[in-house]
Formats: structure tokens, C-alpha cells, sequence
């Protein structure tokens, strides 16, 4: 499973550390993905979500990997209700 991470990351071992950081991370943690982002495909974000408990994801119709550029009022739509949730 983390071959797709380690794929696309630099230097070897930073996917594995990443994941560490996150799963160790004491805050929730929202992942905002672009649907049609060329960095971040829907398989790792899965993956990332699925090997972190407390990370959840928003994917973004109609943007990149630059949400906010994109799409700004989606990913304002997607942060807002979980940043209240968080309080």
C-alpha cells in the first residue's frame, strides 16, 4: 500500500514518515482534495485516510491541486463546517 505513496514522493521514506507525523498528530486533520488534482490521486488519499483515524476528506469537484485557486467557495464550503466542528 505505500508503494503508491512512496511513488511520488522524494526523498525515499518521507511517505512513511508523513504518515507517522499524521497518525501521531493530537488535532483532527481534514484532507481537501481536488478531484481532478494531477498530485493527489483518489487512491492515496483513500489510503491516507484509511491508515489515519482521525483524518477525513472533502474532494472538490471541478478543481486541481490548487483548491483555493480553483475553487475557492467549495473549499471554504468544506473547511468551515469541520473548523466548527472542532472548536
Amino acid at each position: 500500500m505505500l508503494d503508491s505513496f512512496e511513488g511520488r514522493m522524494d526523498p525515499p521514506g518521507m511517505a512513511e514518515r508523513l504518515l507517522a507525523a499524521a497518525r501521531h498528530a493530537d488535532a483532527p486533520i481534514l484532507l481537501v482534495r481536488g478531484r481532478i488534482s494531477d498530485m493527489v490521486r483518489e487512491d492515496i488519499a483513500e489510503q491516507f485516510c484509511d491508515r489515519v483515524s482521525h483524518a477525513r476528506r472533502v474532494d472538490v469537484a471541478d478543481a486541481g491541486h490548487m483548491v483555493v485557486g480553483d475553487r475557492n467557495e467549495h473549499f471554504i464550503d468544506a473547511i468551515v463546517p469541520f473548523l466548527d466542528e472542532i472548536e
